[in-house]
């Protein structure tokens, strides 16, 4: 846990907090695999690049926009149609 400024980070800073935190857990667990899971202002190129060249795996929350909800709507109502769900 960082507590931070409530400011929307940079991709350099989030970065910079996750290759800390890599180094620290492997330092202690050289061979453990690795995936960070972080909401959407993680999801920057430059950490997305930073993974991928450290062996690190990601799951990153994006914020949605009207373009892709347009383009999933089709499957995701025909999927909670077969779950039962409500919209």
């Amino acid at each position: 846990m960082i507590l931070r400024p409530g400011k929307t980070p940079s991709g350099v800073e989030v970065r910079g907090h996750i290759r800390r935190l890599v180094w620290a857990i492997r330092r202690h667990w050289s061979t453990t695999r690795i995936t960070i899971r972080g909401d959407g202002h993680y999801g920057r190129p430059e950490v997305m690049d930073w993974c991928e060249a450290n062996d690190v795996d990601y799951i990153f929350g994006l914020t949605g926009t009207k373009a892709l909800a347009t383009k999933i709507d089709e499957f995701s109502d025909s999927r909670r149609a077969r779950a039962g769900c409500r919209a």
